[in-house]
């Protein structure tokens, strides 16, 4: 008898996609998403919800716009599965649970000290380079410095954190997702035998989605700013952000079209730094791990899934 998992498979064509949470692996399919995590006991804490009816619909059949909208709902999911892999650690260590009010807040901060950080101090950089060495005068040359500052600042904060124990398990867990979505992308069984030799690299993952609105940073903001003239700093940072989901979303069509022709000469231009980037960001997973990636999938493409007190956790309360 084939597997369940499998003939879910057939009547589900689309891609999969995930991201690696504390001790565990989130999987989400164009309807809904699934985490599953690592107990402390050894058992997997699992659930499953659907996504809202607004990220299905027309919206994602807009090129461009479906990537700005899938930017912001990935955040909105990704929280949600952090939340409940944070709660899960939390309750097994006998301490207080978050409520996802509270991870919001920490996500507000931390995107508002990202854009400070990765997009105001690379553009402060090279202002002052400017300003005190007359270098960097033209539109493309300032836009390149400043990005070549903002990709440089960005690795260096990705190799730094790698360093923690904690963030090498997420990275772990992020092979784990990979290995695990190439075996189910293959049309194989998603075992640990069948998982644990596939690549732990692949061109749909966040990081290379990263890197690709990096680069294209740079190409927008030497057009856009070309055409602008001078304006004042503040002015110009306060474009540069606005063009994020924008940009965001020319990076959501490329690594598609880095998906249906992984062969072209310029999609892999485009996408190979991403690749590489996850040399950092992907770690080989060990056997337990790539179970509970597994998990993950089979929680997702299984409705009719039989649910075990001693696997799941009730919902957080909002």
């Amino acid at each position: 008898m084939r597997d369940t998992v499998v003939d879910k498979r057939e009547k589900q064509l689309d891609p999969l996609g995930g991201q690696a949470v504390i001790e565990g692996v989130m999987m989400r399919s164009k309807t809904s998403y699934a985490v599953a995590v690592r107990r402390k006991d050894g058992s997997i804490a699992y659930k499953k919800a659907p996504l809202p009816e607004w990220v299905r619909g027309g919206l994602m059949k807009i090129p461009i716009v479906r990537g700005t909208v899938a930017l912001f709902h990935s955040l909105k999911v990704g929280l949600d599965a952090l939340t409940f892999s944070s709660n899960v650690a939390m309750r097994d260590e006998g301490e207080k649970e978050l409520k996802g009010s509270s991870y919001g807040f920490v996500i507000v901060v931390s995107i508002i000290f990202g854009l400070a950080f990765f997009v105001g101090l690379p553009y402060l950089f090279t202002y002052l380079i400017q300003r005190f060495t007359g270098f960097a005068k033209g539109q493309f040359t300032f836009n390149v410095i400043d990005g070549i500052f903002r990709i440089a600042m960005v690795l260096g904060y990705i190799w730094v954190i790698s360093l923690s124990k904690e963030i090498r398990r997420v990275f772990e867990y992020h092979g784990a997702e990979h290995k695990t979505i190439a075996a189910y992308e293959s049309g194989g069984d998603i075992d640990i035998e069948s998982t644990i030799g596939k690549s732990r690299f692949h061109p749909r993952c966040g990081t290379s989605f990263l890197i690709v609105i990096l680069l294209l940073l740079i190409i927008v903001h030497t057009v856009v700013f070309s055409l602008t003239g001078p304006i004042s700093i503040a002015l110009n940072i306060l474009i540069r952000v606005l063009l994020i989901p924008v940009i965001a979303g020319l990076a959501y069509e490329i690594i598609k079209l880095a998906s249906r022709y992984p062969d072209n000469i310029l999609v892999k231009v485009l996408t190979y730094p991403g690749l590489f980037t996850q040399l950092i960001t992907t770690r080989e997973p060990d056997r337990g791990q790539l179970e509970v990636a597994g998990e993950s999938i089979k929680i997702l493409l299984n409705e009719n899934i039989k649910e075990r007190d001693d696997l799941i956790l009730e919902e957080q309360e909002e």
